[in-house]
């Protein structure tokens, strides 16, 4: 059995209940806003990355365990913070395409199997 998702809005069609100047309700399939959470966590989990990472010069490197001492934990709060937040935007992410996969296709395994593959990557970077 197909079915077809017709996504053209009725125009000829007259809304009952309403009072006189008021507006229907927003269509029940408007623009997304779940994408930008999911850009989100991705360029805060890059800069972690990059905040996190110290520069060691060759010398400050060969000196083994003593280096430790001479790193700023700045950089470390800042990316774990920035991991965080990360974390926070590919849950909203994956919570999103959840929901956004349910209305459009319901019994595509793909589709449905996305949102578990985006939690369980948040979960992941905890």
């Amino acid at each position: 059995m197909t079915t077809t998702l017709d996504h053209t809005p009725d125009l000829g069609r007259t809304v009952t209940g309403l009072a006189p100047g008021a507006a229907p309700a927003p269509a029940a399939h408007a623009r997304p806003r779940w994408p930008v959470f999911g850009v989100a966590g991705a360029m805060a989990g890059f800069a972690s990355i990059l905040v996190s990472m110290p520069t060691l010069t060759e010398e400050e490197a060969g000196q083994g365990v003593d280096v430790i001492d001479q790193l700023d934990r700045a950089g470390y709060h800042a990316g774990f913070v920035l991991g965080l937040v990360s974390v926070g935007c590919l849950l909203v992410a994956s919570q999103g395409w959840k929901r956004w996969a349910e209305d459009r296709a319901p019994r595509d395994l793909a589709a449905r199997t996305l949102a578990h593959g985006l939690a369980v990557t948040a979960t992941i970077n905890v």
